[in-house]
């Protein structure tokens, strides 16, 4: 039963990641591909038996998993104009500037001279 829910949750988590394009499911169904991973290979009796499979399954699935961020990663293109901003994401923005230009003013400020 717990060998069920291990696969369920990372294969679940995984395809959600692709699904959705979300980074941080992605890391978590890598977390829990290595412990089903580690699961398999503590209830491997003999070599080549189910478990000792499993295990080189989803120790596999979780290289793919770690890697799959990069994969997803957007790519923006030569000319390319930036998407429009809506009312939250542009005053998001406009704070975030804030606060950069406040930090560059106090860096200049209080940071060591040469």
């Amino acid at each position: 039963m717990t060998l069920i829910a291990f696969i369920v949750l990372a294969l679940g988590m995984m395809i959600a990641a692709f699904a959705i394009r979300r980074k941080v499911l992605a890391f978590a169904s890598t977390g829990t591909w290595m412990v089903l991973a580690v699961y398999a290979y503590n209830k491997a009796v003999t070599s080549w038996d189910i478990y000792y499979t499993l295990f080189f399954l989803a120790g596999g699935l979780a290289l793919v998993c770690a890697f799959e961020p990069f994969i997803m990663r957007e790519r923006k293109e030569e000319g390319e104009e930036e998407p429009e901003l809506d009312e939250e994401d542009r005053a998001f923005k406009e704070e975030t500037e804030t606060m950069q230009k406040e930090r560059d003013n106090y860096r200049h400020l209080y940071g060591r001279r040469r």
